[in-house]
C-alpha cells in the first residue's frame, strides 16, 4: 500500500514539476509569441 501511494506522490511530483519547467521554457522562449498570449488568456477564463 505504501509503495502505491509513493509511486502516485512521484508521478503527481514529475509530471508538476515537467509542466512548470515546460511553462517556463516557452514563456522564456515566446515572449512575443502569439500563442503564450493565447494560453494566459485560456488560463484566466
Amino acid at each position: 500500500m505504501i509503495w502505491t501511494l509513493v509511486t502516485v506522490g512521484f508521478v503527481v511530483a514529475a509530471v508538476g514539476l515537467g509542466a512548470l519547467y515546460t511553462v517556463a521554457v516557452v514563456g522564456s522562449a515566446d515572449e512575443h509569441s502569439a500563442h503564450r498570449e493565447l494560453a494566459v488568456d485560456e488560463l484566466s477564463d
